[in-house]
């Protein structure tokens, strides 16, 4: 008789065992979910650039160039920026060598100019606007990129690039550069 009772507690433990085994899988597995899938989406970090620019001719052989380039932080964390990755480069171009209808080799750049020099982060949902005048000799056209790098975050850095080609005989106004 006692038999018959330990070979009835064997398998109410095995069961009881396993249920345990299984309540601890689901909550293992639900954690994980949520650092790679939904916190992992939630606060990575995203970002829009964003740059305008119009020529400003002045007296002389000089003119130059007004650039606005806009940071957009859209993610729900704040964005560290690298020291080293928050600039305009700027390329130029004769007239001999543009021609709209094909590609350009616009060669080096000819000034690289710094951007957001008083921002080390940009917080959650904010907006930072950086002016700056660069100038230039007279070209046929120009060309602007600007970068902005996030600092090394564990194992990647973001980057974000804008690209923008202005012709010094364009017919757009100064004021609409940056509103």
């Amino acid at each position: 008789m006692e038999q018959l009772a330990a070979s009835t507690t064997w398998p109410d433990a095995a069961q009881g065992a396993g249920a345990i085994v299984q309540a601890v899988a689901i909550l293992v597995g639900g954690g994980w979910a949520y650092f790679k899938f939904v916190h992992g989406r939630t606060f990575a970090h995203r970002g829009e650039l964003d740059i305008r620019s119009s020529f400003v001719a002045a007296a002389g052989e000089v003119g130059a160039l007004h650039v606005c380039v806009t940071f957009r932080n859209t993610g729900l964390s704040q964005i560290p920026l690298s020291e080293n990755a928050k600039q305009v480069y700027t390329y130029a171009t004769s007239g001999d060598d543009w021609d709209p209808a094909r590609n350009v080799d616009w060669g080096d750049y000819l000034k690289l100019t710094p951007l957001f020099g008083e921002h080390e982060w940009i917080e959650a949902r904010e907006i930072v606007t950086d002016e700056v005048l660069v100038h230039v000799p007279p070209a046929a056209a120009y060309r602007l990129v600007a970068l902005v790098g996030s600092a090394r975050r564990r194992t990647k850095a973001l980057q974000w690039t804008a690209e923008a080609v202005i012709l010094p005989k364009s017919e757009r106004r100064e004021e609409e550069v940056c509103e």
